[in-house]
């Protein structure tokens, strides 16, 4: 997503200095088309907001997955295991986001 500043230095480098697109292209490291699309638009501001979410690739398979990681949560309970013990034995780095994602099962 283009910021303001961004777009207004697109313009101030093609209307008032002068400058080639691939030039404006080059030095702030945006493609060729996105330069043209902010200089043939009157916008200032460029967004994208999706309108509908679209299902993930796992889809059908996700209800599976989340049977599957629960039997295996309690196969490391049965065994003595946490999860985070089973992580580290792999050097997998444990965050909070994987403890509540666990204990969310």
């Amino acid at each position: 997503m283009l910021v303001v500043e961004t777009i207004a230095k697109i313009r101030r480098y093609y209307f008032v200095e002068g400058r080639k697109i691939k030039e404006i292209s080059r030095d702030l490291r945006i493609s060729r088309n996105t330069i043209r699309k902010v200089i043939r638009s009157g916008a200032t501001e460029h967004r994208y907001e999706r309108e509908e979410q679209p299902s993930p690739k796992l889809g059908d398979f996700q209800t599976g997955l989340k049977g599957y990681s629960k039997k295996i949560l309690d196969d490391l309970k049965a065994v003595g295991l946490l999860p985070r013990d089973y992580m580290n034995c792999f050097g997998w780095k444990v965050t909070r986001e994987h403890t509540t994602a666990f204990s969310a099962m």
